[in-house]
Parts: structure tokens; C-alpha cells; sequence
């Protein structure tokens, strides 16, 4: 059930957790093309700004001098990777002007061909770690003085995920999506468990509402479940009327409290077989301002004495206690009225037995507008018409 309840929630966690997924899986197979390219790239030496490129070298003429009619000179250099990863498998080629001939070098081996020098790093400097940096050098001596300027350089690089910033706002996502995680499901726990709560609180409400209902109709044998009945035809014709859901919830409540006030008649008149004087017929019609009374101070639920005080109001003007009249009756108790006239109608009673479905029809019919809102009693009409003789529980 509380996984029912928060379909919508798991749906979108599900979904973020998958577009997660495929974002690391493009992240690996990123990483995977990275370590599997070989470049080979022409640089040429800089002062300054070595981030400029992917991959730089820094070459400096640091010492020079002339020996005999030869012109020594020392070049100490730095390679840079400025990418997120290894550098390895690398050679670097040096280009020089002339011939020259290597004399002494570090860090490498220096292979001289025509006017290049090929640099084959040794263990000291053959990874160059990301955004890292290896030094190497050598002493060379030429016909004369020379500048070293342009290089080419080959290689692969060896790359880590978390040397990816992406990897990184990855990891970022995936802990606010653990925190979003962990704060829904918190939430959605205590949700669940209210709503556990407010529906066990609205089966008490509801059960004690049908007790005291069970309670007034007891009084009458013939109306044992009118209370319950007409609370489900209210609900019945509301719903038809597109109500609110919590106007239609009201008002089963307010139905199922209607007759209350019949807690006051005497049992000899209400269960009166025959026809009833003009005193018992006013002593049952007070049943309205006794029932207004009893709820009188009941206001958590709107409405409710209304329901109980003119449901025998009718649309015309003519009915009581007060003659209200048209839509200053109260919604909730016209509703109420149309249902309580049809269960009386559709209900054996101690002075007659419940008439048929035709004639029940017809007085409905008759008495749109006069003692019925025409704009309630039509759904009335229209479910008997469609065979809607039995209602839901309006409980459920």
C-alpha cells in the first residue's frame, strides 16, 4: 500500500537514478576513448601562459660557449600535461638547424638523426602525471650558436575518472540524489503514516456517526437504515452534481444527521399507525428545530445543523420550520430533502406500503420546482431512469 500510494515518487527517483546511470556509463566510455587515443601534436617552445595548450614544452639556452672552432651550449627543458590524464608512451622530437652532437644529456636518451634530435624518456620522466610536469636536458655542441624552438611530440594518454571534472559534478548529483532520496522517503513515511492516521480517525468518525443514526432510526422500526439510505443517495445525487469531494464528504456526514431531532418525538406518534391530528402532525414537524437545536454548537463539520433544521424546507416556500424558499434553502439540506422524500417514497412505512417505481418517478416529476430544486431532483430522475435503484455506501 505505501509503495501504491507513492507510485509518482518512485517513478521519479527511478528515472533519475537511471539518467545517472548513463550519464557514469558516457563518463567510462569517454575515459575509455581517452586512454585508447595516440596523439601527436608540433609545438613550439614558450616563455609563458604554459596552459595553452594540451600538451607544452618550456626549452631554455642556459649556458653557451665556444670551444675551439665548435659552440657549446647547455638546453634544460619541461614538458607539461595540462590534461586530466596520464601522458605516456611518449617521444618527443627536437628540431635543431644544424648538425649537432650530443655530449652529455639526463633523464633520456637523445637519438641525433639529420637536424633532429629524438628524445626516448627514461623511467624518471616516461609518465607525466595529470597536469603534471617532467624536466629533461642536455649538452650538445654545433658549427654555431643555435635556438631550439620547434618540437613534435607523440604519445598516449592514460586516463583516470576522477581525474574529470564531470566525474566529480557527477559525484555532486549523486549525493543530492541520495539526500533527495533519504528526505522523500522520510516524508513520504510520515505522510503514509498520517494519512494511516486521519483514515483510522475518519472510521471512528464515520462509525460514530452511524451509531448515533442507528440510534434515531431505532425509534421507528419502519425506518431502521433511512438515515444510512439517505446519506447514500445525498452522496449519490452530489456526485452527480459534481460537488467537491470534501463538500461530498460533508455532506454524508450532515445526511446521516438529519433526523436527529426525531430523538425528542414521542414514540406513540411517530410510530402512529393511522392518520395523525393537527397537534401530532406540528409535534412531529418540531422534530427540524429540535434536531437545529441538539446541533446547534456542533460546527466541526459545515453545515450540519442546517441539514438537520430545513431539509424539510421545500423550493416552492411552503415547507418548515421557517418557509425559506429557492436557493436560500441551504444546498445541503435541498440535497437532503430530495433524498429523504425519495426514501420515504421507496420504503415500507407504519401507515402504507413503498410505492412503485413508475408512480415514484411521476412525483418526482411533479413536484420539480414546487417541492424540490428542479437542479438537484433531475439527477434523481435521470439514475432511476438509467436503473441506478441501488447507491454505493458513501462511506467507502
Amino acid at each position: 500500500m505505501f509503495f501504491k500510494e507513492n507510485k509518482k515518487s518512485i517513478i521519479g527517483f527511478s528515472v533519475t537514478l537511471l539518467l545517472l546511470v548513463l550519464t557514469f556509463l558516457a563518463l567510462m566510455h569517454r575515459v575509455w576513448l581517452d586512454n585508447h587515443s595516440a596523439f601527436e601534436t608540433e609545438l613550439h617552445s614558450v616563455e609563458a601562459n604554459v596552459e595553452s595548450e594540451s600538451i607544452c614544452i618550456q626549452m631554455e639556452r642556459t649556458k653557451v660557449w665556444v670551444d675551439g672552432l665548435r659552440v657549446g651550449a647547455q638546453f634544460d627543458g619541461v614538458i607539461y600535461n595540462n590534461t586530466g590524464g596520464e601522458c605516456v608512451d611518449w617521444e618527443l622530437v627536437i628540431k635543431v638547424p644544424t648538425t649537432v652532437e650530443i655530449e652529455s644529456s639526463w633523464n633520456g636518451e637523445y637519438i641525433v638523426t639529420d637536424s633532429d634530435v629524438l628524445l626516448i624518456p627514461d623511467e624518471n620522466i616516461r609518465v607525466i602525471p595529470a597536469r603534471g610536469e617532467k624536466p629533461f636536458g642536455f649538452v650538445l655542441h654545433a658549427d654555431t650558436a643555435i635556438e631550439i624552438k620547434d618540437f613534435i611530440v607523440t604519445g598516449q594518454y592514460s586516463s583516470y575518472i576522477w581525474n574529470y571534472e564531470t566525474f566529480w559534478l557527477w559525484c555532486l548529483m549523486v549525493l543530492l540524489w541520495i539526500i533527495f532520496l533519504i528526505a522523500s522517503i522520510i516524508t513520504d513515511v510520515k505522510v503514509y503514516k498520517y494519512n494511516k492516521r486521519r483514515d483510522k480517525d475518519r472510521q471512528i468518525i464515520v462509525q460514530s456517526f452511524k451509531t448515533f443514526a442507528n440510534l434515531i432510526d431505532a425509534k421507528d422500526p419502519y425506518t431502521q437504515g433511512h438515515s444510512m439510505r439517505v446519506a447514500d443517495y445525498s452522496v449519490a445525487i452530489a456526485k452527480r452534481m459534481r460537488l467537491p469531494e470534501r463538500q461530498i464528504e460533508e455532506l454524508g456526514y450532515v445526511a446521516l444527521m438529519h433526523d436527529c431531532g426525531k430523538m425528542g418525538v414521542p414514540d406513540n406518534i411517530l410510530n402512529k399507525p393511522g392518520a395523525l391530528t393537527e397537534e401530532e402532525r406540528k409535534r412531529i414537524n418540531e422534530h427540524t428545530t429540535q434536531g437545529g437545536q441538539i446541533l446547534e454548537n456542533f460546527t466541526a463539520i459545515k453545515g450540519i445543523r442546517q441539514g438537520a433544521l430545513y431539509h424539510h424546507e421545500r423550493y416552492d416556500g411552503k415547507g418548515y420550520p421557517e418557509g425559506l424558499k429557492g436557493k436560500d434553502i441551504p444546498l445541503y439540506a435541498r440535497i437532503i430533502g430530495v433524498a429523504d422524500a425519495f426514501d420515504a417514497m421507496n420504503s415500507d412505512r407504519c401507515y402504507r406500503k413503498r410505492l412503485p417505481q413508475d408512480v415514484i418517478l411521476q412525483e418526482l416529476r411533479a413536484c420539480s420546482g414546487t417541492q424540490f430544486d428542479p437542479d438537484i431532483v433531475k439527477h434523481l430522475i435521470q439514475m432511476l431512469e438509467e436503473g441506478c435503484y441501488g447507491f454505493e455506501t458513501w462511506d467507502k
